[in-house]
């Protein structure tokens, strides 16, 4: 029976990401604002009372991933629930918060840029946009996608998109927040907010897997990017089995 209720557990969390990160996607890409809000929406409230929600929304998100991840909470947490669930319970947390963020998420209007969305540039935008979250999915994949999000205990060596950067998933989400055919001012915070979570997010992680890996981690670090690409002596000996930071901040 408590193998059954953990399972429905850890099926629920995974549904729930899986649910929370589309919503995200479609908020970001305003697809389809009948079912989720763009955040290039129509403002609702003042500039002043929409900048507090949204850094609020996106400072709780920032918050919690970073708190859980830390071996600290997660020795405390497994006091309370059973050390297999607490991948899926860290899973079902991101998930509430992420869905609040595509939600709750409060418009502030006015155009940095707007590029028709049924033209052919406007298109290519959508399209880089896309791609970028889909490479987040690519690269929970690359690194386990169901021991990633709790179903699954354990990992694999990372495959070739961390020989590429040392962190493909949050590579693949500044990509897909930034590339927008519409960029309000409310966009600009929230692609900003993110960013600036990722860059603190991936600091600490680094810092943690320096702690953990040592020398090998090094090593990985002088030979691989962080987040851009940029072609690196001898990276092609990086990836030997050492493994990123997107491990926890997805």
């Amino acid at each position: 029976m408590k193998r059954v209720l953990s399972t429905a557990y850890a099926l629920v969390a995974y549904i729930a990401f899986l649910g929370s990160f589309t919503a995200l996607v479609l908020a970001s890409t305003g697809l389809l604002p009948a079912i989720v809000p763009a955040v290039d929406g129509p403002p609702r409230q003042g500039v002043g009372p929409a900048l507090a929600v949204d850094v609020a929304l996106v400072l709780a998100f920032g918050v919690q991933h970073t708190v859980m991840a830390r071996e600290g909470f997660k020795r405390h947490l497994t006091r309370i629930v059973p050390e297999h669930l607490e991948r899926s319970t860290f899973v079902l947390a991101s998930a509430l918060c992420a869905a609040a963020i595509a939600f709750w998420w409060a418009p502030i209007g006015g155009d940095v840029w707007n590029v028709q969305r049924g033209t052919g540039l406007g298109l290519a935008v959508q399209g880089i946009a896309l791609a970028g979250f889909g490479l987040v999915v690519v690269s929970s994949f690359a690194f386990d996608h169901f021991g990633l999000f709790g179903l699954k205990q354990g990992g694999r060596p990372a495959f070739a998109l961390y020989r590429v950067v040392r962190h493909p998933m949050m590579l693949g989400v500044l990509v897909g927040v930034w590339a927008a055919p519409q960029m309000t001012a409310g966009h600009v915070v929230f692609a900003a907010s993110l960013t600036a979570y990722i860059l603190v997010g991936v600091h600490f992680e680094e810092r943690s897997l320096l702690r953990e890996l040592g020398e090998s981690y090094t090593r990985y670090r002088a030979e691989v990017p962080m987040l851009l690409p940029w072609p690196r002596p001898s990276r092609e000996k990086a990836g030997s089995g050492t493994v990123s930071g997107g491990r926890d901040y997805v």
